[in-house]
Formats: C-alpha cells, sequence, structure tokens
C-alpha cells in the first residue's frame, strides 16, 4: 500500500496501470479535481482530462509502454467532478520491472492555473501583474535586455535564498551555484535567460541545482520565455521556475527501488550487473574479484518457520557480509539467498580468496531471529576480471560455475574458477537438462550393493540405489545423482519408481543371507508427506515382511528437518528398520542417544577418512560406534569402493558391517556381484 509521503505529498499523486487506468490517488489530487477517491479508482485516466489533451496523452502513454520514454512534464488540462478546467503541471514517471517492462505509471500535477492566468495578464499589462505575480507559487524573475533582473516575486527570493534588494543588485557574481543534472557547473553565459536574449526563442523545462548561500539545495524546472515591450523597445526575458525538489528525490527514490533489493537494501541484479558491465567497458576491472555466494541450509528455515522469518534472517546475514568486504565493494543481493561481491581491483586472487573465506567463516556464529536460533552456512565461487572480459554475465557466469563446484564438493567452502571448473560446470549444467529424460531413454536403473558383516564376510543385506548410465559421460557416481535428483526436482517421482522396482523384487527373493533386508534411501518429503500409510501400503501389497525393509534417511536432511524425527518413529512402529546414512559427510548437529530414532547409522567416507586421520579421532569415534552399539545401534562403513579402507582397519575402528567390500574382505561366503534391474519403466 502507499505510504505517508504518497498520501500526503504535495502534489497530486495518482498510481496508474499501463493502460492508465487508475489505481490509487492521494489526498492533494482529490482535493484538487473535487472528487473522492472512491470516484476515481477504476477509472480510466482520460475521463478526467479535458478532451483536448487526450492525444497527448495517449502519445505519452503509448511511447511508455514502447519503452521509448521513461518520464516526461507537460502542461495538461484536467476537467473537475464540478465542470471547471483546471491547468496543472503533470509529471510521469514509468515504473518497469527487472526485464524493462511497465508494470506502472506515477503521475503527479500541481495545479498552476494561477500562474497560467498571471502570465496571460502578464503579456497585457506588466502594472497590473505584480499582485498575481507575487502570489505565484512559483519563483518569477524578469530580466532586462542588459540581463539585469528587473522584477522578482515573493516565491523566487525563498527558492532561492536571496532577498529581492539582492537579486534586483547589479553583482559581479552570482549570489547562487547553478549545476545542471549531470551535477556540472552552469557558465554565466548558458544561463537561460541569456541564452533567450540571444536567439529570441523560448525555452522550457530545463532542469537546475541550486545551491544557495545557506548551503542548501533546491531542484528548480525552468521555463524561459521573451517578452516584446510595446513600442518594440529591447524585450523582457520572464523566467519561472518550480521548486521540484520533492519530485525529484520521488524520482531519486524510483531509481534507487529499481536498482536495490527492497529487503536488504542492497544493490540488486540490475545493478551488479551494469555496475561490472561499467567497470569493464571502462577497462578498468582486471584483477578485481567477482564472488557468487550461495547459503546452505536457508530453506529449511523458509519451510519451518515461514518466510517472515527467512527474511529477517537474510537481513542479519546481508549485514554479516557488509562488515566481510572493504569500502569501495559492491555487495548484492542476486537472488532468493544468493549474492554478489565486485572486489575492487587487487593483482591477485589472494583478496579475493580471503574475502570468500570471511563471509564463510561470518556464518559460523548462530542466528537468532525472532527468538528462534539457527545455523546457515555459505558457500562462494570465486573468479578473477581478466583484461579481456567484456559481458558482465560471463563473468558472472564463471563465479556461479566456481558457485556450483563448492556445493557439489559438501558446501560451506569456496571454489576458484578454473578450465576444469568451467569443463565440470558444463558437464553438470548438460546432466541437469538430460536427467528428466534418463528414465525413458532406458539410462536409468536399480543398483544393488551388498552390505557385508565385517566379522565373517556374509551380507546381511543389500542397498539399492538409483544408477545412471550416462550415454556421453558414462556412469555418473551416486553422491552426484542424489544431488542432481534433489536439484532438479524430480527426487520424490524417482524415488517411489525405485522403491516399487526394489521391494517388488524383495518379494520374489530368500528371506535370509545377502537377500535379508533391502536397505532404501528416502528423501524426505516422501517421508513427511505420507510415509507411515505409503509403506503400510506398500508392505501390504507386495506380502514383505517389514523387518525386512531398512529406510536410509541422509543425515543432511534429517539435520535439516526436524519433521523428520516424529516421522520415521512412527513408520519404525510398522517394524520397519530406520537407518541414518552419510553421517560424517558434512557438518550436521547429532541427536542425543534418548532421541535416536534409528536401528542402522552409516559412516559416509569422508567422515571415515577423518576418523582415521589421527588416534584421538579413531578413539572417539571408537568411543562413539561403542555406544550406540549399546543401544542396539548397528554401524556401517560406507566404503563402496570409495577410500583405501582394509577390513582390519574398519573392524578395529568398531565398524560392524560396510557397505561394498573393503579391501582385504573375502570373495566368497555368499556375496553377491552387483545386480541390476528395473532398466525402465
Amino acid at each position: 500500500m502507499p505510504g505517508s509521503a504518497f498520501l500526503h505529498a504535495a502534489f497530486g499523486t495518482s498510481l496508474l496501470t499501463p493502460e492508465s487506468v487508475i489505481l490509487d490517488v492521494n489526498e492533494e489530487f482529490c482535493r484538487m479535481l473535487g472528487y473522492d477517491a472512491d470516484e476515481l479508482v477504476g477509472r480510466n485516466l482520460l475521463e478526467i482530462v479535458h478532451p483536448d489533451d487526450h492525444g497527448l496523452i495517449d502519445r505519452i502513454h503509448g511511447a511508455m509502454r514502447r519503452g521509448e520514454l521513461d518520464s516526461d512534464q507537460t502542461r495538461r488540462l484536467y476537467v473537475r467532478k464540478d465542470g471547471e478546467t483546471v491547468h496543472a503541471m503533470a509529471g510521469v514517471t514509468a515504473v518497469r520491472d527487472d526485464d524493462g517492462q511497465l508494470i506502472g505509471i506515477i503521475k503527479q500535477i500541481q495545479d498552476i492555473s494561477r500562474r497560467v492566468r498571471a502570465e496571460r495578464e502578464l503579456q497585457e499589462s506588466l502594472a497590473r501583474q505584480r499582485v498575481v505575480i507575487d502570489s505565484l507559487a512559483d519563483g518569477l524573475l524578469v530580466f532586462d535586455a542588459d540581463g539585469r533582473i528587473r522584477v522578482t516575486n515573493p516565491s523566487a527570493e525563498d527558492i532561492l535564498g536571496v532577498s529581492g534588494r539582492q537579486l534586483r543588485a547589479r553583482l559581479q557574481e552570482p549570489l547562487v551555484r547553478i549545476v545542471d543534472e549531470d551535477g556540472q557547473p552552469v557558465s554565466r553565459d548558458a544561463y537561460i535567460h541569456l541564452e533567450v536574449l540571444r536567439t529570441g526563442r523560448p525555452m522550457r523545462g530545463i532542469m537546475y541545482r541550486i545551491e544557495r548561500p545557506d548551503g542548501e539545495s533546491r531542484w528548480v524546472r525552468a521555463n524561459a520565455q521573451p517578452l516584446v515591450r510595446p513600442g518594440g523597445e529591447e524585450p523582457y526575458v520572464v523566467v519561472s521556475f518550480a521548486d521540484v525538489t520533492a519530485l525529484k528525490e520521488r524520482e531519486r527514490e524510483l531509481v534507487h527501488h529499481a536498482l536495490h533489493d527492497p529487503l536488504t537494501d542492497l544493490p540488486n541484479r540490475r545493478y551488479f550487473l551494469e555496475h561490472l558491465g561499467r567497470v569493464l567497458a571502462g577497462r578498468r576491472g582486471a584483477g578485481s574479484g567477482v564472488l557468487y555466494i550461495d547459503l546452505d541450509g536457508f530453506k529449511r528455515v523458509n519451510d519451518r518457520f515461514g518466510h517472515g522469518t527467512g527474511d529477517r534472517l537474510l537481513v542479519e546475514v546481508s549485514r554479516r557480509m557488509a562488515r566481510a568486504v572493504h569500502p569501495g565493494d559492491v555487495l548484492a543481493r542476486l537472488a532468493g539467498d544468493e549474492f554478489g561481491a565486485l572486489l575492487s581491483s587487487t593483482g591477485s586472487s589472494d583478496r579475493a580468496v580471503a574475502v570468500a573465506r570471511a563471509v564463510i567463516d561470518a556464518m559460523d556464529e548462530p542466528f537468532t531471529v525472532d527468538g528462534i536460533t539457527t545455523a546457515i552456512r555459505a558457500s562462494v565461487g570465486v573468479t578473477m576480471v581478466q583484461q579481456d572480459d567484456e559481458d558482465p554475465k560471463e563473468v558472472l557466469d564463471r563465479a556461479d560455475a566456481s558457485l556450483r563446484r563448492a556445493k557439489e564438493e559438501g558446501k560451506g567452502r569456496l571454489v576458484e574458477f578454473s578450465p576444469a571448473v568451467d569443463q565440470e560446470a558444463r558437464r553438470l549444467v548438460q546432466l541437469e537438462r538430460d536427467l528428466p529424460y534418463a528414465r525413458e531413454r532406458g539410462e536409468l536403473s536399480v543398483e544393488y550393493t551388498p552390505i557385508l558383516s565385517l566379522s565373517g564376510g556374509e551380507a546381511v543385506g543389500e542397498k539399492a540405489g538409483l544408477h545412471w548410465q550416462h550415454p556421453q559421460f558414462g556412469v555418473i557416481p551416486p553422491e552426484r545423482v542424489r544431488r542432481l535428483v534433489r536439484d532438479t526436482g524430480l527426487a520424490q517421482e524417482l524415488q517411489k519408481w525405485v522403491i516399487r522396482e526394489a521391494v517388488a523384487r524383495l518379494a520374489q527373493l530368500p528371506r535370509e543371507g545377502a537377500h535379508a533386508r533391502l536397505f532404501l534411501s528416502v528423501v524426505p518429503e516422501l517421508l513427511v508427506e505420507d510415509g507411515r500409510e505409503r509403506f503400510r501400503e506398500l508392505l501390504g501389497e507386495t506380502g514383505v515382511e517389514p523387518g525386512r525393509l531398512v529406510l536410509a534417511v541422509h543425515a543432511a536432511d534429517d539435520a535439516e528437518d526436524d519433521r523428520l524425527a516424529d516421522v520415521v518413529k512412527h513408520i519404525g512402529e510398522l517394524g520397519v528398520g530406520l537407518m541414518l546414512e552419510a553421517s560424517g559427510e558434512g557438518r550436521t548437529r547429532s541427536r542425543r542417544a534418548v532421541e535416536f530414532p534409528y536401528h542402522w547409522i552409516g559412516v559416509h567416507p569422508v567422515g571415515i577418512g577423518r576418523t582415521l586421520a589421527d588416534s584421538a579421532s579413531r578413539a572417539m569415534m571408537q568411543g562413539v560406534l561403542d555406544s550406540l552399539r549399546e543401544v542396539g545401534v548397528r554401524s556401517v562403513a560406507e566404503t563402496d569402493g570409495s577410500g583405501p579402507f582394509d577390513l582390519d582397519t574398519l573392524r578395529g575402528v568398531g565398524f560392524e558391517y560396510a557397505l561394498g567390500r573393503p579391501i582385504g574382505a573375502p570373495s566368497g561366503g555368499g556375496v553377491p556381484d552387483r545386480e541390476m534391474s528395473g532398466t525402465g519403466a
């Protein structure tokens, strides 16, 4: 809704659709035209404009819709409710979205009926105009042929901050400083009245900033008109000027809003790219760093606590980021939870990397918003501006490619751009495009990996996973497939397919040995939606005993969605086994033992690698696994061919089972080779 400044503005102000339909008006607009607001809203502007000006309105608004005009100021005639004609100075400003499309028109009108009447009377008799001139809201100065001021009015004195006596005195130096719209001082020879004296032609709508003797600045819009004196004497020049400071400030605010994010007040994507483009065009950017920043875990805050809390969190995040960059750097909110930073030229990537680390470190301390404490992290892509860069979007795309790589590597980290990063980013884009069609092309299948008992080497079950044999890139790693499935929004669809295929297969296999249990990864959306009923129906349809099924929840999902704890407990009541997989891959919170709802815990190769790094870490992991075993939680080392983990080492740390076959594990003992099934719908 319009704010107080709109409602109580000194100018009559209205908001219009691109088709000139009135959306809202302020009190002054209603007062000038004698209507109530509800009588104006919904009407076309032409209904209150004098018919003589309909063509002018159509031309101006049409030019705005075509993108040929952003603002205009002209005199118009309006018709009051009582039928009286009102002369007004009307200013219109186009409001456009980031794509430059017209989304609205702001119209401000000022009643100049008295000014119009006064100008007419001035042409008839200067003697009769004195009282009228003095009553004008606009400033008015009359210059003689020598450029000397002969007539002033109180409004001119008020706007210029100079007395009439001083204005009429012959002074060598002007009492006010005049600056044009580009911020350049206007020389005395270029003053508007001298130009009119030289050419004999009027000048209208000239915008100046007046810097008064008291230090205050005013914006004025000036008109100058030659006035032929009786008897053919040398002409006067009448200069009238309106104080449009409020209008100019409103225009500045509109420009600011068009180029800044309304939530954080940071520059927006349009501003960022335009500024980067100017830097590149001026060849001043070589050696500058560009960061692309994305928040990890922000979606969880929005989903759980609502967008209001999410918005306030973004404001706090932007404040922390602003402290991480330096004066002269440009920090912008590019979209949603994505930010960008243009760092001033450093000559090397060292400072860009240091700022990226500072941004990541700034997220380490938890945020408290609306009484809620939450933790989020940041991933950062870094690129450097090159001497031959011309397209700002290409520079930002390089930083985005680096960001994608950072998130692929586990989030909460930075990656610098390189040819390898670029190649990987192009590959990732191709994979994202291909995945929605991979199933119908027969590229997707269900793969089964054995879970071995480290004490005897026997398989106690197998884990079903989505396998993608890409025609160009070969086998896509399971972790990448998981991220792609989530990022492309295909998680639920493909997971339902995998579950149906795997459980139907399980129903046909022996109830002992390698096929005793089936481990299935599940995304939280599938569980939270209607997980308990879904699996109850599935077990009933297939006849599979609940104890043969183990649902595996990714540790990152468990950490980011508190709803899962209750859901998995309810599913566990069906007799279905529960597993927390990929523990130790990243920084995820751990539940207290009494809250732990899982029967199995899988430790990611990254976590295993950290465990084996030193004796202290090994001892800590051994203590954790021993504690879990005491409460009936069984541990699985998720090796699956990842990392040089041998059988004895894993067993020595305290793992009971392993996904896949670690080094030294026997190849016999009933352990099946990987099977492939479910090669399409």
